[in-house]
């Protein structure tokens, strides 16, 4: 979606004054032009998130056509939450997010930019870390092998070399060097604990993204972190994408 530089200005500086809370507001079509409209976030913690009132969306939505949905990330957070993906999936709506402190837009089309969230309740074994990925992996054509073994709340302590040996299963996948640069898709295994083994993985997206299920929580996309690299102990990749 391209904006004139005029609606980024309105955008960028409704961020500023919004600081250090986060902005929204709408982007819709004005005389076959994009036009935005700033709104109040109602949100009850506006500094993490931003929240539209149904009376500003019905409002809006009787008098233009809404393109998209903007807000301000303040702090650097430079990739969409899962709540704004989902809203975003949820409305077909784009999303525009202006970053403030890196000063840049991000662009998210439902269209296009499809993401799979699973909402399935967390649960060892059965919809964990390493059950997402062979969901995820399912929906882009391809079977990821899982072991016999029935996963416990113990299970990194019982059966340590648990990770390697569902990767020994999966014979189209190939380690590559820590070292080489990531590739969409590629798996990766982290080490939480230093020194302890890999007990957590999630998926590459690119552009320093991660896809990944948290212990006890739902889907998190979120940057890749610096300090979550150095937790990273083995890259695995598929042959499709070598």
């Amino acid at each position: 979606m391209k904006l004139s530089e005029t609606v980024k200005n309105i955008i960028k500086n409704h961020a500023l004054e919004s600081y250090p809370d986060e902005c929204c507001g709408f982007v819709v079509d004005y005389r076959a032009e994009n036009k935005a409209l700033r709104c109040k976030n109602f949100s009850q913690f506006p500094k993490k998130h931003f929240s539209i009132s149904p009376k500003d969306y019905l409002k809006i939505s009787k008098s233009y056509q809404i393109k998209a949905i903007y807000h301000s990330h303040p702090e650097g957070e430079e990739s969409f939450s899962p709540y704004d993906l989902i809203n975003s999936n949820g409305h077909l709506l784009n999303y525009i997010m202006y970053n403030v402190k890196n000063d840049n837009f991000t662009f998210y089309d439902p269209r296009k930019n499809k993401t799979f969230i699973d909402y399935s309740e967390f649960k060892i074994g059965v919809s964990d870390c390493y059950t997402f990925v062979q969901k995820y992996y399912k929906r882009i054509g391809i079977n990821l092998k899982d072991s016999d073994y029935s996963r416990s709340d113990d299970w990194h302590q019982e059966k340590p070399n648990l990770s390697e040996e569902i990767a020994a299963l999966n014979k189209d996948v190939k380690k590559i060097p820590v070292s080489a640069e990531f590739k969409k898709y590629d798996i990766l295994l982290f080490e939480m604990l230093k020194g302890k083994t890999a007990n957590h993985v999630g998926i590459y997206l690119g552009n320093n993204t991660i896809i990944h299920r948290p212990r006890n929580k739902f889907v998190t996309i979120e940057a890749l972190s610096e300090r979550r690299k150095n937790k990273i102990s083995t890259i695995y990749r598929h042959e499709q994408f070598i």
